[in-house]
């Protein structure tokens, strides 16, 4: 909600009407059980929702969960996260002055890890950065936007896949390790990752997709659109 085209209510959001707001459409739609995948927040509020509704999922995928909470409750926390604090601390800061640009310019530059920053987006993207920004200091100000209780993953029993990438700091993949370790054994995360070694080798194989991903780079640049979806035999070792 409050994103785009999406309907933006009066008051302060939090990631909890967001998660209710999942629910809601999953079964307004009938779709239920759904796969669902989301990136960034959206996978913090596939995790939630899978938490708080399993019954309505087949499968989640969540790539890169900013749960900054989690590295914060850990005695050897790492020394980015304060210097990650601060600069999510000055981007809020500058939304609630009302320099939604400037913060947003700041996000794509400090934070955002995608190739050319805010210069690389064009002008329509831009505009939409900001129109969300109001949106976003939402998420800045719920102090539950950046947290989950581990156990309560322990009721999901469908499939799920936790990734992250190489372009964000390494505690992206702490907090995964974290997710993951909560919901299943380790021997299935290595066998879920050898599986995907196997089918991006089968993909690297195979001239269309080959192809097609030559296609992507083409049209979509350093969007993430233009990245292999299942990420690169790199990547996932990692």
């Amino acid at each position: 909600r409050g994103h785009s085209r999406s309907s933006s209510p009066p008051g302060q959001g939090s990631i909890r009407d967001d998660v209710e707001d999942l629910a809601a459409l999953i079964k307004a739609l009938g779709m239920a059980p759904a796969h669902v995948a989301g990136a960034s927040l959206g996978g913090s509020i596939a995790l939630r929702l899978a938490a708080s509704h399993p019954e309505l999922l087949r499968s989640i995928t969540v790539h890169e969960p900013p749960l900054f909470d989690l590295i914060d409750a850990e005695p050897d926390r790492p020394t980015e996260m304060a210097e990650l604090r601060a600069r999510l601390g000055a981007i809020a800061a500058r939304l609630e002055a009302g320099d939604h640009e400037g913060a947003a310019r700041q996000y794509y530059e400090q934070l955002d890890g995608s190739s050319g920053g805010w210069a690389g987006l064009d002008q329509a993207d831009r505009r939409l950065r900001v129109f969300n920004a109001s949106t976003y200091l939402d998420q800045c100000l719920d102090p539950d936007a950046l947290g989950i209780e581990l156990d309560s993953l322990s009721a999901f029993d469908r499939l799920a896949l936790v990734t992250y990438g190489d372009l964000r700091p390494p505690l992206f993949r702490r907090i995964a390790e974290m997710v993951v370790d909560a919901a299943f054994p380790g021997r299935e995360v290595r066998r879920v990752q050898g599986e995907i070694l196997t089918e991006i080798q089968a993909d690297d194989d195979d001239p269309r997709v080959v192809a097609s991903r030559r296609f992507r780079t083409e049209v979509y640049g350093s969007h993430p659109l233009g990245r292999p979806t299942q990420g690169t035999q790199k990547s996932v070792r990692k």
